[in-house]
């Protein structure tokens, strides 16, 4: 698990270079990335130089590759808000076009339920969450929220489109908050960010 903490804090640091090269630039050349989404609802945007990217890379002493995309509306903020997060593993280190990457309990668990060291990396190898605007966090690790708190979270998102400037596709997700005991819909999410794939 250490590992996987190791290359999630690899992976928001590539991401936060990326947007702070991209607002160093000439922001004419970004106006199209984006981050949308609806939570119950309510629509979400994240524009130009405050989106992040999506990153990869291998995680170490397992046959795992971990996958991450990140989006936040402002990139130099001080506040822990407006912050969308999500992540994935898979044995590819290649991501598949068109494909639903569906990820609960039950998809989880049918996986990696026989090795311990797999289970282990599953645990905390698939995370999504979102900070709203007044700091509240809402997240999916959908091992955990199941046999901790009784809660089915989980999320899914699909790659339509891979270039070397930028990744498309979309997303959705059910998270959840301890604290609150509430669970919220992340819906018609939709994105166009920097590629910052096989860059570690």
């Amino acid at each position: 698990m250490r590992c996987f903490f190791s290359f999630l804090c690899m992976v928001i640091t590539v991401l936060l270079i990326a947007g702070c090269n991209v607002e160093e630039e000439n922001l004419d050349g970004y106006s199209n990335y984006f981050m949308t989404f609806k939570v119950d609802g309510s629509i979400v945007e994240f524009r130009n130089t405050g989106v992040g990217g999506v990153a990869n890379g291998p995680i170490y002493n397992s046959r795992v590759h971990s996958f991450a995309l990140s989006g936040t509306k402002f990139i130099y903020s001080q506040e822990e808000s407006d912050l969308f997060f999500l992540s994935f593993i898979q044995e590819s280190p290649e991501l598949e076009l068109n494909h639903d990457y569906v990820i609960d309990y039950t998809s989880i668990t049918g996986d990696y339920e026989n090795e311990i060291l797999d289970r282990a990396i599953a645990l905390v190898g698939f995370i999504t969450y979102y900070i709203d605007p007044n700091g509240v966090q809402f997240t999916a690790i959908p091992i955990h929220d199941f046999e901790y708190f009784n809660r089915q979270t989980g999320y899914s998102v699909k790659f339509t489109s891979i270039s070397s400037d930028a990744v498309e596709g979309m997303f959705s997700a059910i998270l959840y908050n301890q604290e609150l005991d509430k669970l919220v819909n992340i819906t018609e999410g939709k994105f166009r960010l920097v590629n910052v794939l096989n860059r570690n």
